[in-house]
């Protein structure tokens, strides 16, 4: 879901994405879960995967957008990017989603993009 974010009017078909995960109640467990590509620019339309949802809460229509994931990682065995790798990158510690945990929709400069996917190449099994 794209909500209201200020950066909606920013997200175009094929843009790369990287999924994250935040940590929750099991410690270690988060990072760069998934990599994909955004398929449309963001639209108002109702959620197409209710059942796979705890909540169902605000699942009717939202400004959202598709995207096609070509990679899910969610283990350290499978290559997750461990959310401790960016933490501790002293290139990465300026990234919105280290500093600002409660949203949902970031914008990543090309240096870190870059640094990112090198990691998730890195991580590949």
């Amino acid at each position: 879901t794209v909500g209201n974010s200020p950066l909606q009017n920013s997200i175009l078909a094929d843009d790369d994405v990287f999924i994250w995960r935040s940590d929750g109640g099991k410690p270690g467990s988060g990072g760069i879960i998934a990599k994909g590509k955004v398929l449309d620019t963001p639209k108002f339309i109702q959620d197409d995967a209710k059942e796979l949802w705890h909540s169902k809460v605000g699942l009717g229509l939202s400004n959202r957008v598709k995207i096609l994931l070509s990679e899910i990682r969610l283990t350290i065995e499978e290559g997750l990017v461990p959310r401790t790798y960016l933490k501790d990158d002293s290139d990465l510690a300026s990234m919105g989603i280290l500093q600002y945990r409660a949203a949902t929709v970031f914008k990543l400069s090309e240096k870190h993009a870059e640094i990112i996917d090198k990691y998730w190449r890195s991580l590949k099994k």
